[in-house]
């Protein structure tokens, strides 16, 4: 079949997904003014702190710009020195200048920039002239990465290297090697997007001289995450590891998730394409025209199942409350979506395509709240006032001030500064844990949200 002739339903199914994306992206950029919400908020603040301490070492801490300068830190420091192993920071590096426009311009210019990113991207590949490019669109409302499309994850980041990589491979081998490469090293979770090839003709005629390209970046991926990762975790001084980067035995994590019934059956009717998706995914091949060949749908189903229980054995329970490392399997599965609404029955594919147009409507107007916005900006403001109010602490100095015990640094996000000490002489808290502020510290400074104070005893924990 000619399987990108623009035939009058291939128009329309092209109108409703650039709608559905374009509100979706202007969504997105709305919500980068607002504050961090979820899903895995923490996550988000993690990478944040990542991007924002490479900031501060270069501009507060006098770190020289040498080898050691490029490893991983984190805002949550401690009195240690922060340095812990984690994914290769290739994201956090790249978003770091932007923390020198101060806390609330650096988280939101990193939003924005990252949407626009992202979406740019997507809206790139759609227009290949191939069997899923179009399809590429539903990205951001399907599938894993609907909730998380929009989110400032290493995730994220390596889906779209890889995904564009992929589509490059085949006219612009360097380029597309090179994103492939940073893509697993941002995340080597990300290589189930690999299984996308499958869906280009090129890659399906010339499958080994593609397999031995894809041997350069996995060797990378795993030399790092293997020696890389020790190397890193020889350079932590006083920080307790926050990231689990270690492999798991495949064996037990495979079983550990196919006797987690809940967990399955929550994947197959409400993440794997959206809530009760599975519904609509049956009506399309049910209706699908004779055109489409069986061993399409077979080699979907095989790359799927393949995509999860390899994740699966990657990660085991861990899965379980971090599904976002399937997100690389989305492209595969929008793909197919794709493939079925170009040829399907024209009612089945009219359906479909009401049903997901709804549903990308319901995810845009989640948290678009011009109070969420207000309060955002008034609570960066409320840190912003009281380091303008004291000039005595040390802020913009490199120092570690005490903080409430979080695992993730949303004081320090706040403040621009890093935090967690048990030992400094000043710190920030939240007021409405005042009880969490050490024995022999004194408030000196507070708004609606934070107070400052300072100890006795620079010493003593």
């Amino acid at each position: 079949m000619n399987t990108l002739r623009k035939t009058p339903l291939f128009r329309i199914i092209f109108i409703c997904l650039s709608c559905s994306f374009v509100i979706r992206f202007l969504a997105s950029i709305f919500r980068s003014f607002r504050e961090i919400v979820e899903p895995h908020s923490w996550r988000q603040m993690d990478t944040l702190g990542v991007s924002f301490r490479y900031w501060l070492r270069y501009k507060h801490e006098n770190e020289p710009l040498g080898l050691a300068f490029f490893y991983p830190g984190v805002l949550q420091s401690g009195d240690g020195n922060g340095i812990l192993p984690m994914e290769f920071p290739v994201l956090n590096l790249l978003f770091s200048p932007l923390w020198a426009f101060g806390p609330y311009w650096g988280k939101v210019l990193t939003y924005l920039t990252f949407s626009v990113f992202v979406f740019y991207m997507i809206w790139q590949v759609s227009k290949k002239n191939s069997l899923v490019g179009a399809g590429m669109l539903l990205i951001p409302t399907l599938s894993y990465s609907a909730d998380y499309i929009e989110k400032f994850l290493p995730d994220t980041f390596a889906m779209i290297l890889l995904l564009f990589g992929c589509f490059q491979l085949n006219k612009k081998r360097l380029l597309g090697l090179t994103l492939v490469t940073f893509g697993l090293l941002a995340k080597p979770t990300a290589i189930v997007g690999l299984s996308i090839l499958f869906f280009f003709s090129g890659f399906r005629k010339r499958i080994l001289e593609f397999i031995s390209y894809l041997v350069f970046p996995i060797m990378i991926t795993i030399l790092f995450y293997t020696y890389g990762i020790s190397w890193i975790r020889q350079k932590t001084i006083g920080t307790t590891n926050l990231f689990a980067v270690e492999f798991r035995d495949p064996i037990r994590s495979f079983t550990e998730i196919l006797f987690d019934h809940d967990f399955l059956l929550n994947q197959f009717f409400h993440r794997f394409i959206m809530a009760f998706g599975v519904l609509i995914l049956a009506l399309l091949i049910t209706q699908k025209k004779k055109i489409l060949k069986f061993k399409t749908l077979a080699l979907f189903i095989f790359l799927t199942l393949l995509s999860f229980w390899s994740i699966a054995a990657l990660d085991g329970k861990h899965l379980t409350q971090h599904d976002y490392y399937l997100m690389s399997a989305s492209p595969l599965i929008c793909g197919f979506i794709y493939i079925l609404l170009r040829n399907s029955r024209r009612w089945a594919s009219l359906f479909a395509l009401t049903i997901i147009s709804i549903h990308s409507f319901e995810l845009s107007i989640q948290n678009l709240s011009l109070s969420s916005v207000r309060q955002f900006w008034e609570r960066t403001q409320e840190c912003r006032t009281l380091i303008q109010r004291n000039p005595e602490f040390p802020f913009r100095s490199g120092y570690v001030f005490r903080s409430n015990a979080e695992p993730f640094p949303s004081l320090g996000l706040c403040f621009g500064e890093r935090e967690g000490s048990l030992r400094a002489h000043f710190g920030f808290f939240y007021k409405s844990r005042l009880k969490e502020i050490p024995f022999g510290c004194s408030v000196v400074d507070q708004t609606k949200s934070y107070v400052l104070a300072k100890c006795e005893n620079e010493n003593e924990p």
